[in-house]
C-alpha cells in the first residue's frame, strides 16, 4: 500500500510538472528579464547621471536614449503587473476550482524561490561593506533590527530600516511581492466567488488610500512604495489573466476549440482526442517574435540575481 501511494504521489508530481511546463509562457520570462535590465539601468543612471547615446559620426547619427533610461521607474510597476498576471493565470485556467488548495505549500514554494538569493546578497553586503566600514557606527541593536527586518522582508515598515538603512532600501519591491504572496490565497477565493467585486474592491481601496495620502500627508516617503498603492496594479494583472485564459478557449474561425482547463480531468482526454482543437493563442504567436522569447531558464535566474545585486549597490 505504501509503495502504491508513493507511486501515485510521484506520478501526480510528474503530471503537475508537465502541466506547469506546458502552460508556462516563456516569452514573458524574456519580457521580465528586459524589465529588470531597464530598472537596473535606471537605478545606475540615478547614481551616475550618465546619459546613454548611440553615436555614429560617419553616418551623422546621434540618438539619445535618455527617454528610455529616465522612465525606467515605470517598469517597476511593469514587473509587479507581470508578477500578478503570472501568479493568477494558473488559477484562471482552472474551471470549477481557481483557489490555492494548500497555502502552506504555496508559501513554501515562493519562499524557496525568493529568499535564498536575496539573503545571499544581503550577507555579502553586510560582511563586505557594513561591518568593514562601520556603517552601523557601533549601534548593535539597530544592526540586529536592520538585519532581521531585511531577512523577513518587513524593513519598509520602519523609517530607520527603510530610509536610513546601509543595506539599501531598493529591495522594497521584493517586500511588496512577498506581501502579495501572503494575501494571494485570500484574493484567489474572492476572485473565484465574485471576480468583478474583488477587482473593484482592490481598485477602490487603492484609490481611497492614495486620496488619504494626498490630502492627509506632506511626506510620502513611507507610503509611496507600499502594497496598498499597488493594489490596482494587482487587480489589472488578475483581470489580464482572466482575459488571457478566456482567449485561450475562444473558438477559431474554423470551429476548432481552445484548450480546456488543466483542472478539469473529464475534459483533458477530450482535448487530445478532438482533431484540430487549437487555442486562438496557440504557441503564443503574438509573443513569438519577442526578442526575449528564447532566453533560457539560467538567464531568468541570472536576471533575478542582477535585480537583487543592483538593489543593494
Amino acid at each position: 500500500m505504501e509503495r502504491r501511494d508513493g507511486l501515485f504521489r510521484s506520478t501526480r508530481l510528474n503530471w503537475e510538472k508537465r502541466m506547469e511546463k506546458r502552460s508556462r509562457i516563456t516569452e514573458l520570462d524574456g519580457l521580465r528579464v528586459l524589465m529588470i535590465f531597464i530598472v537596473s539601468w535606471y537605478h545606475i543612471w540615478q547614481q551616475s547621471w550618465m546619459t546613454p547615446v548611440i553615436s555614429i559620426p560617419a553616418l551623422n547619427i546621434w540618438w539619445s536614449l535618455d527617454w528610455l533610461v529616465r522612465s525606467g521607474y515605470v517598469w517597476v510597476d511593469g514587473t509587479v503587473l507581470l508578477s500578478a498576471f503570472l501568479l493568477y493565470l494558473p488559477l484562471a485556467r482552472q474551471e470549477g476550482r481557481g483557489i490555492v488548495d494548500d497555502p502552506v505549500k504555496f508559501y513554501r514554494r515562493k519562499a524557496i524561490r525568493l529568499l535564498p538569493g536575496f539573503w545571499f546578497i544581503i550577507l555579502v553586503f553586510f560582511f563586505g561593506m557594513c561591518l568593514p566600514y562601520g556603517l552601523y557606527h557601533g549601534d548593535g541593536p539597530y544592526m540586529v533590527k536592520d538585519l532581521f527586518t531585511h531577512f523577513t522582508l518587513i524593513f519598509p515598515f520602519w523609517r530607520d530600516t527603510y530610509i536610513w538603512t546601509p543595506l539599501g532600501a531598493a529591495p522594497w519591491t521584493l517586500s511588496l511581492v512577498a506581501q502579495g504572496y501572503l494575501l494571494f490565497p485570500l484574493l484567489a477565493k474572492g476572485m473565484k466567488k465574485n471576480p468583478g467585486l474583488t477587482l473593484g474592491l482592490l481598485t477602490g481601496f487603492c484609490f481611497a488610500f492614495r486620496a488619504w495620502c494626498v490630502w492627509g500627508m506632506n511626506d510620502y516617503s513611507m507610503v509611496v512604495n507600499c502594497l496598498p498603492n499597488f493594489l490596482d496594479v494587482y487587480a489589472l494583472g488578475f483581470a489580464a489573466a482572466l482575459l488571457f485564459a478566456r482567449l485561450e478557449k475562444f473558438p477559431q474561425g474554423d470551429g476548432s476549440c481552445g484548450p480546456v482547463s488543466s483542472g478539469s480531468n473529464s475534459k483533458m482526454g477530450r482535448r487530445n482526442s478532438v482533431r484540430g482543437c487549437r487555442p486562438i493563442l496557440a504557441e503564443n504567436k503574438p509573443l513569438a517574435c519577442f526578442p526575449g522569447a528564447r532566453i533560457p531558464r539560467g538567464g531568468i535566474l541570472a536576471g533575478l540575481q542582477l535585480f537583487f545585486f543592483h538593489d543593494n549597490i
